[in-house]
């Protein structure tokens, strides 16, 4: 710009002149970094005019006229220039493709299915054959939110999970260049010179082989898991079945593959760890720990055995509450070593409405979980409290409107390996991090204990339900669940939850863990039976 300016004039331009040049070059400048001053522009270009001036004179030394110049500029037709532009673009964008395959090949562990709803996803640029409203997402609100922070249309931008919580930390900043080059494609002066920011590392506390060997066991199923360090709070993994390569969004999608997600029965878009769900008989400890809390419980009371159906009286109409084993006596211990319904079903009722909801408050429902990943909150009722006596005895063995978030559960169960404290659930990893106490000794020490000896009774006893746990080499406590899901008692077609809860109870071993598991449709596959002998292949990795 300042050769031709020379050419033409014989002379190096005014402070006019190169203030208007300077306006000229600043529209670029500014287009690739928002953040520079013109001000500051124009002093950098001002030292730089002396130099230029020795380098003109060499070049028109060296032959350069006017005409040459404008022949060298007037070189390509429009329409060529126009082509090569686009194919730069192309090139560019391929280069970007590329990088993204490669960094995605060597974080292969964060990116593939088994991981992707703890990680999250990025997009960026417009996928193939489905728009972004059809994926219910808005990169251009994103832009508009963020601007000044360093996106344009081609930024890539966290959509979930870590990738979208910790974006400010993970993406780093763009860097750029910008210089002046003579008419022969020579660099001159830099006038903007902006490394590259690489975005920080986030460490979470996840165990890459158990997340990895959860998903296998389950991923042909539909399902969660959550397992955590009870004595920590750290969560070693999180796993939602079935699932997709998250790779699949960032390189742009087809709209065949869009839409045989959506449609998939399975719900693989669906992450079932952040929802709440009912838990059946793993909520029974849980009615067991709140009624000798309140001193309501008596744990070696006889409550009667019932046989396999039980209506407090007439009143109920034709609702009974079920079980599946008779239980003789009918004490705390025999009923959750055989899972016994109509037991819990009369300890709520004689908890009553208010020792029971305002308990389940002190232990978290109704309230957010403090994790970096929202879950849903769970609840005891759709209403405001328990609106009947049969809602009441449902709620005492995990059924009725109760439903509970499967990290959640996990925090209430960290209470019997902490002194009646529940953890809070954490998944950044800190070497030196202290466990932080979300609710502090909400259950007695002595409730606690009483509960915990029957639920190890419900891994050890060779015909509890969960036996299929017993190791020889820990010591296990537990429970089994399942929970019927159909619109009425008389619902035929009404499908199953199966749960398992179980956890190590030595707090000196090198990997404690408490697992919980929950698989959709279990009905005529083997109940609870069925995850439970999931998580033992899970167990005899994890804990060799």
């Amino acid at each position: 710009m300042y050769l031709a300016f020379y050419l033409e004039n014989h002379r190096m331009p005014d402070v006019s002149e190169m203030n208007d040049i300077c306006k000229r070059l600043f529209a670029t400048v500014q287009a690739l970094a928002p953040k520079t001053e013109y001000e500051e522009f124009y002093k950098v270009v001002e030292k730089r005019v002396l130099g230029y001036e020795s380098r003109i004179l060499k070049d028109i030394k060296d032959g350069i006229t006017i005409e040459t110049l404008n022949t060298k500029k007037q070189r390509k037709a429009p329409e060529e220039k126009t082509a090569v532009a686009k194919q730069k673009k192309q090139q560019r964008r391929a280069r970007r493709k590329q990088e993204t395959r490669d960094n995605l090949a060597k974080e292969e562990i964060l990116q593939d299915d088994r991981f992707f709803f703890i990680a999250g996803y990025t997009s960026g640029g417009a996928p193939y054959g489905v728009t972004w409203e059809e994926m219910g997402l808005k990169p251009w609100e994103d832009l508009e939110e963020n601007k000044g922070k360093g996106y344009d249309s081609n930024s890539v931008i966290g959509r979930s999970g870590i990738e979208s919580l910790y974006e400010d930390k993970l993406k780093g900043q763009n860097g750029c260049m910008i210089y002046i080059e003579d008419e022969f494609g020579n660099r001159k002066d830099i006038i903007v010179d902006k490394p590259v920011q690489n975005g920080e590392d986030i460490q979470l506390t996840i165990d890459a082989e158990l997340q990895k060997v959860l998903y296998e066991q389950f991923k042909d199923d539909k399902s969660c898991s959550v397992a955590m360090n009870q004595y920590t709070g750290e969560v070693l993994a999180l796993v939602s079945t079935p699932s997709f390569n998250s790779n699949d969004f960032v390189m742009g999608m087809s709209d065949k593959l869009w839409k045989s997600l959506n449609e998939d029965e399975r719900q693989p878009l669906y992450n079932r760890f952040r929802q709440v769900w009912c838990p059946g008989s793993t909520f029974k400890p849980v009615t067991a720990v709140i009624g000798l809390d309140t001193g309501i419980l008596d744990p070696v009371e006889d409550y009667g055995n019932e046989g396999l159906s039980w209506q407090k009286d007439s009143s109920w109409g034709d609702y009974y509450v079920t079980t599946l084993h008779e239980t003789e006596p009918a004490t705390l211990e025999n009923a959750m070593i055989y899972s016994d319904n109509i037991y819990f079903a009369k300890v709520a009722l004689k908890l009553g409405e208010n020792n029971l909801t305002s308990f389940l408050e002190k232990l978290g429902f109704n309230k957010e979980i403090p994790f970096d990943i929202k879950m849903s909150i769970s609840q005891y009722s759709n209403t405001e409290g328990i609106k009947s006596e049969i809602q009441l005895a449902d709620s005492g063995y995990g059924q009725g409107q109760i439903l509970i978030n499967p990290l959640h559960l996990a925090s209430i169960y960290s209470a019997f390996s902490n002194d009646g404290n529940i953890i809070e659930p954490t998944l950044l990893y800190n070497p030196n991090y202290n466990p932080n106490i979300w609710m502090p000794e909400v259950i007695q020490k002595e409730s606690l204990h009483t509960v915990l000896e029957t639920m190890k009774k419900v891994i050890s006893e060779p015909t509890a339900t969960g036996y299929g746990l017993h190791r020889e080499d820990y010591t296990l406590a537990g429970k089994t669940g399942t929970a019927e899901i159909k619109l009425s008692k008389e619902d035929e077609t009404g499908t199953e939850l199966g749960w398992m809860a179980v956890f190590t109870t030595d707090p000196n071993i090198e990997n404690p863990i408490l697992l919980i598991s929950m698989v959709e449709d279990v009905k005529n596959i083997g109940g609870s039976g069925y995850v439970v002998q999931k998580d033992k292949r899970v167990l005899d990795q994890y804990l060799r």
